[in-house]
């Protein structure tokens, strides 16, 4: 009987195990294996490292970006999303994650944000701020991101060098920006020198030519200006009719953006048929607000113009006394220092009114018709938000530095095409910008750089000073200097 139980409960038993498979199949299947690829654009890397691999499902995975030196990460693509340097997931299907890094770009500002020109510089550098916020913002140039920093040089070309080193010191940046003459005459042998270039919105043209440099030139050049006045003057006066040539004299500080037109324009003078001496050329000390020295002998001279390059707040000092003596303030004629982008500064101390007929001379857009472009109309919606808010009759002064800001992008474009963006430093931007031509910054006439050319342009626009405080075109003719540079539109 025993033995009979023994063989029941083996034969149960090999029934049991027999019938294992069917009642196996309904146990958990063993877990799937997802394909994970990890790619890089940029200069960067990534813990786990780029590559692809095979991660179980259900596995959490974190991935961490990290740039290399000059670059920033910029966001996840692919599969994933977001802008900080880990993202973690769970492995729930194949997964591709893309991380973006982009070249970072400092751009030093040597600006004078004490001074007479404070406000002036205040309100570019602003504009160009916003510029690069908003580039950074949209991808204006893709794989590229401009961060800054300034240094204050006071308006005082002693300063210069010593704030250049300054920020030298503490940063290296791929490109430096200035504003008036004072800062490009007086940073250019530094830049030479240490190989960096410059884009200063005011200059001269020995500062760009003589010899050729790291600094690059843009639109205002008060040489050129009263070169191109002078052209304009010889088309304008009708020598018959007044039974005289046209006399023009100047009045200036003596610095490098007030004393440049000179010896030029008495060459171009005395070729063109009009009346203009040394003598002619009033200059006083650097800071002077008292003119009245310089504005008696104007009103003995009674000349047909008076050129000023000189800052808003001077010239409006200027204009204040000739006013006071009983001159004609519509003589006046204005570049971008003194009136197209001052003008705040010059009304603020002469008033509106005596700006009324006065002549400017630039190669900037007023906001005007018809040079209201889409670029105009950008640079209005950049300035809107800010501090300074926008109005039409201070727009040249923001419009600086936009030209500024669009020049250095197309550089940058052209430099990465050239070498590649893992290239790009000093020396492939300066490469670049002497490649630009004709490019059109939609706030300003043409730019053209070369080889043997730091001159963005050699031409002007004739405007008139408007009651509304804006200027407009007194004609649609572009002026040049064609005895220095023939052949120029």
């Amino acid at each position: 009987m025993k033995g009979n139980t023994i063989k029941v409960v083996v034969g149960l038993l090999v029934m049991l195990l027999l019938a294992l498979p069917l009642v196996g199949t309904g146990c958990p299947a063993p877990p799937e294996e997802f394909t994970l690829e990890i790619t890089v654009v940029g200069e960067g890397t990534t813990s786990p490292s780029p590559g692809t691999s095979s991660i179980t499902e259900g596995e959490s995975i974190t991935v961490t970006a990290t740039p290399n030196p000059g670059y920033e990460f910029l966001r996840w693509e692919g599969d994933v999303s977001g802008t900080t340097s880990s993202v973690t997931f769970e492995m729930t299907s194949d997964k591709s994650v893309v991380a973006l890094f982009e070249q970072t770009v400092l751009v030093g500002y040597l600006g004078a944000f004490a001074g007479p020109t404070a406000t002036a510089s205040d309100r570019l550098w602003t504009c160009a701020k916003e510029f690069f916020t908003w580039a950074n913002e949209t991808d204006y140039l893709p794989g590229v991101k401009v961060e800054w920093t300034e240094e204050d040089t006071r308006y005082d070309i002693a300063q210069v060098p010593i704030v250049y080193r300054k920020m030298m010191a503490r940063c290296e940046p791929m490109v430096l920006f200035t504003m008036t003459a004072v800062g490009s005459t007086g940073v250019k042998p530094l830049a030479d020198e240490d190989r960096i270039p410059v884009l200063s919105f005011t200059g001269s043209v020995a500062t760009a030519q003589e010899p050729v440099g790291y600094v690059f030139q843009e639109t205002f050049v008060p040489e050129i200006n009263f070169n191109c006045f002078l052209n304009y003057v010889a088309d304008t006066w009708d020598v018959e009719e007044e039974g005289r040539p046209c006399v023009v004299a100047s009045l200036s500080w003596e610095d490098p953006d007030g004393t440049q037109h000179i010896a030029s324009g008495i060459e171009t003078a005395a070729e063109l048929g009009i009346d203009f001496k040394e003598e002619y050329a009033e200059v006083g000390p650097v800071g002077t607000m008292d003119f009245s020295t310089y504005v008696t002998r104007l009103k003995e001279l009674d000349p047909d113009y008076i050129f000023f390059p000189m800052i808003g707040p001077a010239t409006g000092s200027a204009l204040k006394t000739m006013d006071a003596m009983g001159m004609d303030t519509k003589k006046a004629v204005y570049i971008v220092m003194s009136a197209g982008g001052m003008y705040e500064e010059l009304t603020a101390v002469a008033g509106e009114e005596l700006t009324y007929g006065a002549t400017l001379v630039m190669a900037d857009y007023a906001y005007s018709d018809p040079l209201i472009t889409e670029d105009q109309e950008h640079l209005r919606s950049l300035m809107e938000p800010t501090k300074f808010g926008w109005d039409a009759r201070y727009h040249v002064n923001a419009l600086s530095f936009y030209t500024s800001c669009k020049i250095l992008y197309e550089g940058l474009r052209i430099a990465i095409e050239d070498v590649g963006i893992e290239n790009l430093d000093r020396e492939a931007l300066y490469n670049a910008l002497q490649t630009i031509e004709n490019f059109d910054p939609g706030v300003s006439l043409p730019v053209t750089f070369g080889t043997d050319d730091r001159l963005s342009n050699q031409s002007c626009y004739i405007y008139e000073i408007g009651t509304d405080g804006v200027p407009h075109l007194k004609t649609d003719k572009i002026y040049n200097w064609p005895q220095k540079w023939p052949g120029v539109y």
